[in-house]
């Protein structure tokens, strides 16, 4: 009930004895007579403010006369009615629907749309459609939306306002790793590389990395890491010593988790004794996809091409 609606209205010309204006309204779902709410006394004064409305999901409809100094009044004007708006919120979406302005012809209708910082924005400008899906929000956010009608002369006739705060209860799909490498051989300056294609969620976030050393059977997140990253290096490691396995879990804006983890990627950790002129090697298998074939090189040069579940070579 404390919603208000303004009027506005042309200077009546065509009685120069006119003295004032006679405004009536009727209540929003009534289908009884109009009401008479007030008088402007001044034929120059041509706005009004009703006040002490219910604007929320609810259309007023309003006319008015003009009176002169005789007492006589003119025919009702056209009959104004505001513009009911209505918003549903969806998953990282929220539809607009609104009621046709009636009044005046309807050239177009600006829907507008607010943050936290009070600027109006124009999402869009329709000739002819009354809804609109807003998919261009944000988790979290607050949005306050309006739909302003237009005739071809400029008028215009503004909606009642409504708040919404988007929201997502989607969970992301997961990540697809794609590779963990060791990049660097150490005791503990080593270092691993790993590489993924990202989750396909709108609202992507980042993805948790987390990772499992030999010595551990459960696995510990080592970062967070911004969604739109495709690659990561981890550093201090071990690689000398033992193999690290690593797995991702996408996160969206709105904190939801991804069902699943990737499959689950572990470094080869390789081996190598030397044996009376020749040198015995074996590693770990590569975890993760499977393994067509493993390449043995020395130096840089190709040595070997060996089946994919080999794990073992004597280099004579």
């Amino acid at each position: 009930t404390n919603g208000a609606v303004k009027l506005t209205w042309d200077r009546y010309e065509a009685d120069t004895f006119a003295e004032g204006y006679a405004l009536y309204h009727r209540e929003p779902g009534s289908s009884g007579p109009y009401q008479r709410i007030d008088t402007v006394n001044k034929l120059d004064d041509t706005t009004y403010t009703h006040t002490g409305l219910n604007t929320a999901n609810k259309r007023n409809s309003y006319r008015l006369v003009v009176y002169n100094q005789c007492g006589d009044t003119s025919a009702f004007s056209e009959t104004h009615t505001t513009i009911d708006l209505e918003a549903t919120n969806r998953n990282l979406e929220i539809q607009l629907d609104w009621s046709a302005y009636e009044g005046f012809f309807v050239y177009g209708y600006d829907v507008e749309r607010a943050t936290d910082d009070g600027q109006w924005e124009t999402i869009t400008f329709l000739t002819r459609d009354t809804s609109l899906t807003d998919s261009t929000v944000q988790c979290g956010k607050r949005y306050t939306y309006r739909v302003i009608a237009y005739d071809r002369t400029g008028n215009s006739a503004y909606s009642d306002t409504l708040v919404r705060q988007a929201f997502d209860t989607i969970r992301p799909a997961e990540p697809e790793l794609i590779s963990a490498s060791v990049s660097r051989t150490g005791p503990g300056n080593g270092a691993a590389r790993l590489d993924w294609q990202a989750s396909p969620a709108p609202d992507l976030a980042a993805c948790i990395l987390e990772r499992r050393s030999a010595d551990r059977s459960t696995y510990q997140v080592i970062d967070t890491i911004p969604g739109a990253s495709s690659s990561y290096r981890d550093a201090g490691l071990n690689t000398s010593g033992q193999p690290y396995t690593y797995r991702l879990r996408a996160i969206d804006s709105c904190g939801n988790l991804s069902s699943a983890y990737t499959d689950p990627h572990r470094t080869i950790h390789l081996g190598a004794d030397g044996i009376s002129e020749a040198v015995s090697l074996d590693w770990t298998a590569y975890q993760g996809d499977q393994v067509v074939s493993y390449q043995v090189l020395r130096n840089d040069s190709l040595l070997y091409r060996l089946p994919g579940d080999s794990t073992r070579k004597l280099d004579q």
